[in-house]
């Protein structure tokens, strides 16, 4: 169940939101929602390429902008308990509206019980995601999220280590 590798944060976004275009005309066949991938750079450098797509105009501005990663885990946060819905970061919450719905939809899939699908919400402070970047440009935004281990390939003893993500919580990602 644990997934290691040099670049978890940024790949396991991406085979998330791959597996979902995949998807997409199962979940919506008569595509009643236009679902876009937006896959942009350095984003660890300043988010250079969500910066450089909001000020072009590329994304339109009636959009809803879901940004998905994989985030530091936290003490609140662990990896395994499932995906995260991102209420907000180190530097702004995202839209209300947006992650209220986010959070009726996992709560569906939980079921009347909770314990048909495993999810989490919370603050993740531990860094600043393109959806805040994406904000600053008026754009609504939510976020989802894995829990990363060895944030930055940097161990908790501050050694050298591979980036690990748990399987069920990126399949998790996947199906919410």
């Amino acid at each position: 169940d644990l997934l290691e590798t040099r670049a978890a944060d940024d790949l396991a976004g991406v085979a998330g939101i791959l597996a979902v275009l995949e998807l997409a005309d199962r979940i919506d066949p008569a595509r009643r929602v236009d679902v876009r991938a937006l896959l942009t750079r350095a984003e660890e450098v300043g988010f250079v390429g969500a910066i450089a797509a909001a000020r072009s105009g590329v994304v339109p501005r009636a959009a809803r902008i879901v940004a998905i990663e994989a985030s530091r885990a936290l003490p609140h946060a662990p990896q395994g308990a499932g995906p995260i819905l991102r209420v907000g970061d180190r530097t702004s919450v995202f839209d209300d509206g947006l992650t209220r719905w986010l959070g009726r939809v996992a709560t569906e899939l939980a079921g009347p019980k909770g314990d048909r699908f495993a999810w989490q919400r919370r603050l993740m402070d531990g860094g600043t995601c393109e959806s805040t970047a994406y904000q600053l440009y008026g754009y609504r935004c939510a976020a989802l999220c894995v829990p990363l281990g060895n944030y930055h390939n940097m161990s908790a003893s501050g050694r050298i280590a591979l980036e690990s993500i748990r399987l069920r919580d990126l399949v998790g990602l996947v199906r919410f």
